[in-house]
């Protein structure tokens, strides 16, 4: 997600705008690194990186949304819903790995599917490229 905006900015000729973004980002890292790494290690290091990814999607989000194009969030939020319903089920079968993941992607394909998602234009718009 972040370099899709990413790129749209780049794209979009806003450097300046991407620069900062970065280097505020880049700087926020290592004041929260130096911060909890101490008190919490390894925990501490993911929550500040995990702080900053969310920092930096969103400052790209309002950069891309005010100047560029405006993107819906909520496709991306019902398929990361769809995505961790499907590793939960499919966690829990015990089978191959293979067949596991298998069985995940043709589930988050159906309920894709199932809730229109993804439609048949979708299909053949991918028999296109594939064909291309």
């Amino acid at each position: 997600f972040i370099n899709l905006l990413w790129s749209l900015s780049f794209g979009a000729k806003r450097y300046k705008q991407v620069s900062s973004i970065t280097v505020i980002c880049a700087i926020g890292n290592i004041v929260l690194n130096v911060l909890v790494i101490p008190k919490f290690g390894g925990i501490g290091a993911a929550a500040a990186f995990l702080t900053t990814m969310v920092l930096q999607a969103g400052l790209y989000y309002r950069l891309v949304r005010r100047d560029i194009v405006s993107l819906p969030l909520l496709p991306l939020f019902i398929f990361t819903a769809e995505a961790a319903t499907c590793y939960l089920v499919v966690k829990n079968i015990h089978i191959n790995f293979i067949l596991q993941l298998i069985a995940g992607c043709a589930l988050y394909l159906l309920i894709a599917v199932a809730m229109r998602q993804v439609t048949k234009q979708h299909f053949k718009n991918f028999k296109h490229v594939l064909t291309q």
